[in-house]
Formats: C-alpha cells, structure tokens, sequence
C-alpha cells in the first residue's frame, strides 16, 4: 500500500502556496482572513473593517473610529462585540431578573456585518468594509455595488463576488 501525502487545510483551501524554491507563502485569501496586521500586505490595506461612532443623526462629529486589523476570521468577531457594546440597549425586567438588550437584534448585526465582508468588490481598491453606527440608526456599507437589483432584493437568489470566502467564513 501507497502512503498517502498528509494533507494540510491551509494548502487545500488556497491559503497557502509552496514556491518553486520549497518555500511557502501566503496568498491574499490566507492573508484576508488570517493575517495578525493587515496593513503589512499592501494590495490588503483598504479592507480592514472600520467601525464610526457619531454624535446625533448626522456624520459631522466623529465620537469613535476604531479600525480592526487582524484577519477577518478574528475581526468579525471583535468588530460585532464592538458593535453590540457601542449602540444603545434596554435593559428589561423579566420576574426577578433584569436583562440588558440590545435596541437592534444582535443576529441582524451578526448577519448585517458577515455580509459586508463577504460580498466587498475585492477589486475596488479604494475602501473597504464600514459600520456607522448613529443615535438613530447604524449603516453597514462595502465597496462595490450590489449584483441584485434593489427592486428583487427580497425575491432574489442570492449572489456572491467572492465565492472562497463565504464558504471559508
């Protein structure tokens, strides 16, 4: 019997690549999601999410600008706690216990914020994943325009720029 070559994910998954001369190196998929600081991959530097906080209804006064750095497989999440600890919350009483909730469903940021990542135009070099995050509302925005027309938005099959991504995340 034949021993079998190990297999390793990272090599699978086309996040790293063996060179001519042995070596192995990262692709830009592996850095996308695993990198410590994005901002050390040049063609990388624009998609670090970026997470505004504002004073009011209007983008005038900036009261927060955190930008998160790291790959997306650690920044998503750091972005979403973030994002659930900045907007407002109720806190409701329930018997003899008190909860504190979110005024926004926490799944829908969850999604709201996946979304953004996964469906960014990598091509557009220009800006990357944002959430602005207001006194009334929070937006959620990526570069790119959207490949559904809004009119079919809700009756649409879903569509995807960057297949490898949705099904790494």
């Amino acid at each position: 019997m034949i021993p079998r070559k190990p297999s390793f994910p990272l090599f699978e998954q086309d996040m790293l690549r063996r060179q001519d001369d042995n070596k192995v190196s990262i692709t830009n998929l592996g850095a996308l999601l695993l990198a410590n600081k994005m901002s050390e991959f040049p063609s990388l530097r624009k998609r670090e999410i970026r997470v505004l906080r504002f004073a009011g209804k209007g983008n005038l006064d900036i009261l927060e600008d955190k930008t998160f750095g790291t790959g997306y497989a650690l920044a998503l999440q750091e972005a979403y706690a973030h994002i659930i600890s900045t907007i407002p919350s109720n806190e409701i009483t329930e018997g003899a216990f008190r909860k504190v909730r979110a005024i926004y469903p926490e799944q829908a940021i969850r999604e709201l914020l996946s979304n953004i990542v996964v469906h960014q135009d990598l091509s557009d070099t220009g800006s990357g994943p944002l959430v602005g995050v207001y006194e009334n509302r929070i937006e959620f925005s990526n570069p790119g325009t959207t490949l559904i027309p809004i009119s079919r938005v809700l009756n649409a099959q879903p569509k995807t720029r960057n297949n490898q991504l949705v099904r790494l995340l």
